[in-house]
């Protein structure tokens, strides 16, 4: 007869044996400025985030974390968040600044370059800059008439460019508001 044995092997375990599993956090600078000081949980980070440019840090795995930033100009950014579910996932922040007052005063002509096309219900304008940098914050289409869509907030540094779809027949009045001013283009087809 047969004995059926149990094999018991034993491992010691630990919780520091476990493997340390960290956070990940995106910031998206959509600022003309550059992100020159990162502060994770009291931890300096060495890496700058360029104007329009995106950083990529590692946390611990605590479920709430603070951050802060400085520009090249002191214009600062700080932020609280907490995780909504496991403390190891990834995190997006994304920063803008208005490093002026609230502008209701217009661009310069020269400014933006908008050119539009039409096509049965639907289009696309191109918006280039010409400033050396400038962030596009807020679209209107025909005085709100028309849905257009952008990744917004854009950074545009001299001669780039942003993609706007639109939804309506004709695009008459593309009305375009930055960080440093409004500027309204027109149509007539």
């Amino acid at each position: 007869m047969r004995v059926a044995r149990k094999l018991v092997l034993a491992i010691p375990f630990t919780f520091a044996s476990l493997p340390v599993i960290a956070g990940t956090l995106i910031i998206n600078n959509r600022s003309c400025l550059t992100v020159t000081d990162v502060t994770i949980d009291g931890v300096h980070q060495a890496d700058p985030i360029a104007a329009g440019t995106t950083g990529n840090f590692h946390m611990d795995n605590r479920c709430a974390h603070v951050v802060h930033g400085q520009s090249n100009i002191n214009f600062e950014w700080n932020e609280r968040f907490a995780c909504q579910s496991v403390p190891y996932g990834t995190f997006t922040l994304t920063w803008s600044a208005r490093t002026k007052p609230h502008l209701v005063e217009q661009l310069p002509d020269d400014s933006l370059i908008v050119e539009a096309n039409s096509f049965n219900g639907f289009g696309e304008a191109k918006i280039a800059s010409k400033l050396d940098c400038v962030t596009i914050e807020q679209l209107s289409a025909n005085r709100g008439n028309c849905t257009a869509n952008a990744d917004l907030p854009r950074v545009l540094k001299f001669w780039q460019t942003v993609t706007v779809n639109y939804f309506c027949d004709k695009l008459l009045e593309l009305n375009v508001s930055t960080d440093q001013g409004s500027a309204l283009f027109t149509w007539s087809h």
